[in-house]
């Protein structure tokens, strides 16, 4: 069952429980103003006594405590009887068998005196019992002693047509107010429900749309609420995971993209070694070189072609940890300049033999360590000195290490005096398997992923790294480490 189906049943299960609620109160109210008016129940019951023949009779019996011959004074009479005329009731007398006095305002109502006087001599009739001679007239017999001790009798006769009529309108006025708070009670729930459904059942249902967008794989749409309640939460948690899937999904494909174009550059920079070596090879089988000197050409070819792959391989295994996110560090404090000099003089007999010259400057005054790793520090110093070599001047190529310092940062520049890079070029040379030279032939050096490799090291330190260089003046590459507090 829907929520929806669910708060309009509520809605009904209310108005049915407001109308019992309304009937059992307006039964109770007639009742209370029956009681209250006095109007007798249809079983002739004493009780509830009408009121105003209660008043009528405290006013009699005062009389006939004190003074019972006044009833035969038609003074008297003709004023205690107008006293009377005014609640709605008449007054009959009698001595004995005789009518002493018949009020007047019986007449007006045509009552018949026969019917009135005729119930005095009922067997089941009690003095003081009120009795109801039809729906709107009601009589209480009063026997009596006059002084002389004959025997009289008063009867009290109202006329009950007026507080009918006002019960009639007040029933009908209680039924009306009933009517009319009963639609406002139905319209205002009708209206609650509406409007709670259109701010629960709504929102639930651009929820499923959403959901079903997901289910599509489509992330491309927002999610916006203005509400600040429960379903608002509700919204924007779902809107965070709408995101998250999206870019989970953009990097999804980013990665699917890279490792595509991996497999490619992978296959070409290992077809062109593979053929040079396999060519190479197959000529030395069929005694192609005829000359010492030619053998050991071709065999220091295949061995160059051979360390290429061995330098590929290696970069591929570490860039497939990185990708892996695996723990490939053990970061420590250490002394930057202690560690650049270390590495300078281990690096400049090398360099030496390859015809490079390497010097090391450093204005690093202070002895606060930098947090690095010293192996992967080492590969990062490697593939930026390797690239400058790759690349390097053939007249005098130097290539030089400076070690500066900002408030929070060691600064390192290795800086080489090549070709140097164009503009457009310099802005790709740390993307992954770039190379300057767009034919990727067997004499395209390096593998297109040592400053690849060195940046992502240098990030993972939480360093920087960028690089200067203009065509033909050389090229600097800048990385930096923080400082250890």
């Amino acid at each position: 069952m829907t929520i929806q189906r669910r708060l309009w049943i509520f809605n009904l299960i209310l108005i049915i429980i407001t109308i019992v609620l309304l009937i059992g109160v307006s039964l109770i109210i007639t009742k209370n103003f029956q009681d209250f008016i006095g109007l007798p129940a249809r079983d002739d019951q004493i009780e509830p006594l009408n009121r105003t023949l209660l008043r009528a009779d405290r006013t009699v019996n005062k009389t006939i405590e004190t003074a019972p011959d006044q009833f035969l004074n038609p003074e008297y009479l003709h004023q205690i009887d107008d006293f009377l005329n005014s609640s709605s009731t008449g007054l009959i007398v009698k001595r004995g068998d005789e009518v002493l006095y018949y009020s007047p305002f019986l007449e007006s109502l045509e009552a018949a005196k026969e019917k009135i006087l005729s119930e005095q001599h009922k067997p089941d009739q009690n003095p003081g019992r009120i009795i109801r001679l039809s729906d709107t007239l009601f009589m209480k017999i009063i026997p009596f002693q006059f002084t002389d001790q004959s025997s009289g009798t008063l009867f009290l006769v109202n006329d009950a047509t007026s507080v009918s009529r006002e019960l009639k309108q007040f029933k009908s006025s209680v039924i009306n107010t009933l009517i009319l708070f009963l639609i406002i009670i139905i319209s205002i729930n009708t209206l609650m429900t509406y409007f709670l459904s259109k701010q629960i059942v709504n929102p639930l249902i651009h929820l499923k749309n959403a959901a079903l967008q997901i289910r599509k794989g489509n992330y491309n749409f927002r999610l916006p609420t203005h509400s600040k309640d429960e379903i608002g939460a509700l919204f924007q948690s779902f809107e965070s995971a709408r995101k998250q899937l999206k870019k989970s999904e953009e990097t999804n494909r980013k990665f699917e993209q890279n490792r595509n174009e991996l497999i490619t550059n992978i296959s070409h920079d290992l077809k062109t070694p593979i053929t040079t070596i396999k060519g190479y090879v197959e000529g030395i089988m069929d005694g192609i070189p005829k000359s010492k000197e030619k053998e050991d050409k071709y065999l220091q070819t295949i061995h160059q072609n051979a360390v290429h792959m061995e330098s590929l391989i290696e970069d591929l295994f570490l860039l497939s940890e990185f990708d892996l996110n695996q723990s490939l560090y053990q970061f420590e404090n250490i002394d930057i300049k202690d560690y650049l000099t270390d590495s300078y003089e281990e690096l400049q007999f090398n360099l030496k033999e390859k015809g490079v010259q390497l010097d090391f400057e450093a204005h690093y005054n202070e002895k606060i360590p930098v947090k690095a790793d010293r192996q992967q520090l080492k590969r990062v110093i490697l593939n930026i000195i390797n690239n400058a070599i790759n690349f390097k001047n053939s007249n005098n190529p130097v290539i030089k290490m400076i070690l500066t310092e900002t408030a929070d940062e060691a600064q390192v520049e290795i800086r080489d005096n090549g070709k140097g890079i164009s503009e457009e070029e310099l802005n790709k040379i740390f993307d992954r398997f770039y190379k300057a030279d767009k034919a990727r032939s067997n004499y395209s050096p390096g593998t297109g992923l040592g400053l690849y490799i060195a940046r992502k090291i240098i990030l993972d330190h939480g360093g920087r790294i960028w690089a200067n260089s203009q065509s033909g003046h050389g090229t600097s590459i800048f990385f930096t480490l923080k400082k250890v507090d």
